[in-house]
């Protein structure tokens, strides 16, 4: 939905909570040249993605975590980009993030015993849970957008072949692509680049939230029943989504 002529055009990125939505709102801000103003919705609350608040433009970038329904009411903006990510390693990304402390306050209240941080990132992303906006399964979040044609991206294809994703992204913004812009971005963005950057100019907390930017490592960390559950639970929908199962 357009938004009037007199204000920014709003360009939303959203996903699951740990599907790379910060690198992403930072990478596709960069290559369209244009700010990340903060968390949709929240634009003054401290967000981790903000950057490049000197780009000129009159397209601005925000962050979201919000379900299709609730962000379709939160009109109007210029456009919605959807990334997904592999749910398994959301939940690997999800349970070295969180602070599991809440989930163990949750589970306390109920004489339940504490789980350890990857079996209880498990039970969130399949029945949902009490991290931020990880209440809803992952499931639900994501069907909610593809059943609703809403234009997505794979994290993992985002980082295997960023070019072709990004003008994908411009297409779908209607913002003409800059091929110089584009390796600039796709450079300066880079998890290495980016982390030594943030380092250098005193930003631990964007340092560390940039863990390690890759993909299919779950095998090496959640156990071959939390894979095993996670697959049948999600098997349709990981397999519409070109994940190997």
């Amino acid at each position: 939905m357009e938004a009037a002529a007199t204000e920014e055009k709003k360009i939303i990125v959203c996903g699951y909570p740990k599907s790379g939505n910060t690198w992403a709102s930072r990478l596709i801000a960069e290559t369209l040249n244009c700010p990340v103003k903060g968390f949709f919705g929240a634009e003054n609350q401290r967000e981790i993605a903000k950057e490049g608040k000197n780009r000129q433009s009159e397209f601005a970038l925000y962050k979201a975590h919000q379900r299709h329904r609730v962000l379709k009411e939160m009109q109007p903006y210029h456009s919605v980009i959807y990334i997904v990510r592999d749910v398994r390693d959301v939940t690997v990304s999800g349970a070295h993030y969180f602070n599991k402390a809440k989930h163990d306050a949750w589970r306390d209240e109920r004489g339940l015993p504490h789980l350890d941080k990857f079996e209880a990132m498990t039970q969130t992303v399949i029945k949902g849970g009490v991290y931020g906006h990880c209440r809803r399964p992952w499931g639900q979040h994501v069907r909610g957008y593809l059943d609703n044609g809403a234009f997505y991206i794979r994290y993992e294809d985002l980082l295997a072949r960023p070019e072709e994703v990004l003008t994908r992204i411009h297409d779908h913004v209607g913002i003409p692509a800059d091929a110089d812009r584009m390796q600039q971005a796709i450079q300066n963005q880079s998890f290495d680049v980016a982390k030594a950057r943030y380092e250098e100019k005193g930003e631990a907390r964007k340092a560390n939230f940039l863990r390690k930017g890759a993909s299919g490592g779950y095998a090496d960390e959640l156990t071959a029943d939390q894979i095993e559950r996670l697959e049948t639970a999600y098997r349709p929908l990981l397999e519409r989504l070109g994940y190997a199962v």
